[in-house]
């Protein structure tokens, strides 16, 4: 840990490929999850499964290590575990993408030019503005602090006199695994994923139309909720998503008992998840 953190601090933009590397590990995860067919038919109406591979990484990873955190006396060395382990996934999909060739593209809209261009255009400028370092006052405070104390003691902060240490929950648990790497920019790259994911919708339901994506990336809020570490977009799409499966889908999931099972086990731990970094996604 410590080397890779000096390591960081020389050389600053080793901070942002290990970022990267870190949330592709999410995304190969996720592709072995959804390699199940029970999994990923759950999907299959409602976005194209690369658009949701990182989602559901990450969703699974958070309802293994936040129990983990809260539960197991030795979990910062799961923690450190995790944190390797996806790092190895990042750069196997890394060598096998680039032995292949592999590119997503977001190449098959069937609108105007101009508005496939605008869409590219706001897609690159919210994933070129993860790429500078964390400068959100609460995510300096609390968030990047939380994380950094669940990965050095393998706990939650329970300091009463700091009432900020009440905010912290499952999300900063994920993002410890970064800190192993110094990996500042890996808890943007966590919201950015959720970005994506809302898009992968939005574009399976309006027939490629970017249209209805453009109304969604030109909201200012998404300025700041996909520039910081702040987890709270990644549970908004994550509720999303499963508000539209069961939306589109109910009928089907009633009819087909095999897939009802793991449809319930995704909706519990995305909700789950939610539940555990705001307490306010009850509501949902």
């Amino acid at each position: 840990m410590i080397f890779f953190q000096n390591l960081t601090d020389n050389f600053p933009f080793l901070s942002l490929i290990f970022s990267l590397i870190l949330i592709t590990g999410f995304y190969q995860f996720g592709e072995l999850i959804l390699f199940n067919n029970s999994f990923g038919s759950i999907f299959k109406n409602v976005s194209q499964l690369k658009y949701q591979k990182t989602l559901v990484g990450i969703n699974f990873v958070m309802i293994i290590l936040f129990p983990v955190v809260l539960f197991f006396e030795h979990s910062k060395y799961v923690i450190s575990l995790a944190s390797i382990s996806i790092f190895c996934l990042g750069l196997i999909k890394i060598f096998f993408s680039l032995k292949k060739k592999f590119l997503i593209k977001f190449n098959n809209y069937t609108d105007n030019k101009i508005e496939y261009f605008l869409f590219l255009a706001a897609i690159i400028g919210y994933f070129l503005i993860c790429f500078s370092p964390v400068n959100h006052a609460d995510s300096l405070s609390y968030h990047l602090g939380g994380s950094e104390y669940i990965f050095k003691t393998g706990k939650l902060p329970t300091a009463l006199e700091n009432f900020e240490h009440l905010l912290i929950g499952s999300g900063e648990v994920v993002m410890s695994l970064g800190v192993f790497f110094g990996a500042e920019q890996f808890g943007n790259f966590i919201q950015f994923s959720a970005l994506i994911s809302l898009i992968g919708i939005i574009k399976k339901l309006n027939k490629n139309n970017s249209f209805y994506s453009l109304l969604i990336l030109s909201s200012p809020v998404l300025i700041f909720l996909a520039s910081s570490p702040k987890p709270q977009l990644f549970h908004v799409a994550s509720n999303a998503v499963i508000f539209t499966i069961l939306f589109l889908n109910f009928n089907f999931f009633k009819k087909e008992k095999p897939f009802s099972s793991c449809l319930i086990i995704l909706v519990n731990i995305f909700v789950i998840n939610s539940i555990n970094a705001k307490f306010s996604f009850i509501l949902s």
